[in-house]
């Protein structure tokens, strides 16, 4: 019984960080993955977001169904409109300067949360509503 226990274990273990996850992508393989697991017909997808450069990668993300995807490409293979210092993000969440559509060959993209069309609404301060009063606690 002990064998099996060890033998799952490592298994599982080996499924979480194994060799599966690609180190570093070469623009055809960002390209092909681009349209096959983010692109929609209707092109309404983020692209993918620019983190940044150092002196021999650009990082990207993506989000893919679920799950979200760091990407790194060697600076030879891409070039992107603006070069930005890739840093580690402080708090875990990480900077995106801009979006790319891959399959355009890497052009800019308006951001995927950045609003169509913009309205305009009239909001009336708190202190001048008439069904507004003064309330005063005391604790």
């Amino acid at each position: 019984m002990k064998p099996i226990i060890i033998i799952l274990a490592v298994l599982f273990t080996a499924g979480c960080v194994g060799p599966f996850k690609k180190s570093v992508w070469t623009r055809p393989e960002l390209q092909e993955w681009y349209t096959r697991w983010v692109q929609r017909p209707d092109g309404k997808d983020a692209g993918i977001g620019y983190q940044g450069s150092d002196e021999k990668l650009h990082y990207f993300m993506a989000r893919s169904m679920d799950s979200w995807i760091f990407i790194r490409v060697s600076r030879d293979q891409i070039e992107v409109p603006e070069v930005h210092l890739y840093h580690e993000s402080f708090f875990g969440a990480p900077t995106v300067y801009y979006w790319l559509d891959p399959s355009k060959d890497f052009t800019e993209k308006k951001a995927p949360n950045q609003a169509l069309q913009t309205t305009t609404r009239t909001v009336t301060p708190a202190a001048s509503h008439p069904s507004r009063q003064r309330v005063s606690c005391l604790i």
